[in-house]
């Protein structure tokens, strides 16, 4: 869309800018791919559900932060960790100047946990 000869995409949902997405009930690998097709995309203002205004540079950050949390958690899961051991970690680089909400972080964590080892007891058993 653009608006005055600006091009602009409004993002809804999909859209947390300088503040942790709220990830329960989301498909994270879903979510990932449609951050990268709009990373590629034209789009100069992209207007979030939450946050201020960003750009491609704002996507990129969520897609590293979805990722990220992620990869924690898998880790954890494959070294039989629990939830407490990721959170014990330093906050990942890229949202450490995000809105303080951290109990999102920790509800982001524990979401993922326990999509991880669903979809790991799915792969199981197929």
């Amino acid at each position: 869309m653009e608006i005055d000869g600006e091009p602009i995409v409004f993002l809804g949902d999909i859209g947390f800018f300088r503040t942790h997405p709220f990830m329960p009930g989301c498909e994270p690998f879903g979510w990932i791919r449609q951050l990268e097709e709009l990373e590629k995309s034209s789009f100069e203002i992209m207007v979030p559900g939450h946050g201020p205004l960003g750009s491609v540079k704002e996507i990129r950050q969520m897609r590293e932060y979805i990722q990220m949390l992620g990869q924690r958690v898998i880790k954890a899961l494959l070294e039989e960790k629990d939830a407490r051991w990721v959170l014990a970690m330093p906050l990942p680089e890229v949202c450490r100047g995000w809105e303080p909400t951290l109990s999102r972080y920790q509800k982001n964590i524990n979401y993922l946990f326990d999509y991880h080892r669903e979809n790991a007891a799915k792969d199981v058993s197929a």
